[in-house]
């Protein structure tokens, strides 16, 4: 069996091959070639966590697999990451198990990936405005993938938290590019051109009527009921 560290991982994958094979996955999925099955998704009554197993097939490729893993909300004190997760890929033609592959990095850029693509289809090519609302891990990866499509030359960002916001202002300011960090939601929306929002909020943080018309938005936190 094929194992694949993390490190590995990040070497392999950059975030325009990710755009790339995810964009192909999409179109298999609408060509009836390429399936997700249904979620596995639970409380695991230890450590807060919350598990999930993710499994689909495309038959064009092929590939088989499946993802595992979930959030547990106390691993930053232990100086790991709250998300964590591990994909385990299948020979379609045997079913035999044939790679281990630590998916942490993966799953990050999968999302910025799924919101690019999007973002390079849907909103103006000419945005130049970034708006992220929630700047914790995902928020980088959503920051770099939408540069890979778009012209982005600001970022505004807000965050319940002065400490993320402070942490992601690094990886903008690396990425050569002009920050504004605000203390409510309304600046971000009013001014962006993209907006992403990037968090597990079950209240809305965004009104319609802050939103610029010609907006392009990718709510890539409201991924489950409640959301």
């Amino acid at each position: 069996m094929l194992v694949i560290s993390e490190q590995d991982a990040r070497a392999l994958v950059s975030v325009e091959d990710a755009i790339a094979v995810v964009e192909k996955s999409f179109a298999a999925m609408a060509r009836g070639f390429a399936r997700n099955y249904p979620v596995v998704r639970e409380l695991v009554g230890y450590q807060d966590a919350v598990y999930g197993v993710k499994t689909g097939c495309d038959t064009s490729a092929p590939l088989l697999g499946l993802k595992a893993g979930g959030y547990w909300p106390h691993n930053l004190a232990k100086g790991l990451t709250n998300h964590q997760s591990s994909t385990v890929l299948f020979d379609p033609e045997t079913g035999r198990a044939s790679a281990l592959v630590s998916a942490n990095y993966l799953t990050g850029v999968r999302t910025g990936a799924a919101s690019a693509i999007a973002t390079k289809y849907l909103s103006r090519p000419d945005s130049s405005v970034l708006g992220i609302i929630g700047t914790g891990v995902q928020s980088a990866y959503q920051l770099r993938a939408t540069l890979a499509v778009r012209p982005v030359r600001t970022v505004y960002a807000w965050d319940p938290s002065p400490e993320n916001l402070v942490t992601f202002g690094r990886t903008v300011a690396e990425l050569g590019l002009a920050y504004a960090p605000q203390t409510d939601c309304q600046a971000v929306a009013a001014n962006a051109d993209i907006l992403i929002t990037v968090t597990p909020s079950q209240r809305a943080l965004v009104e319609k009527s802050w939103v610029r018309p010609g907006t392009h938005i990718s709510a890539m936190g409201a991924d489950t009921k409640g959301k």
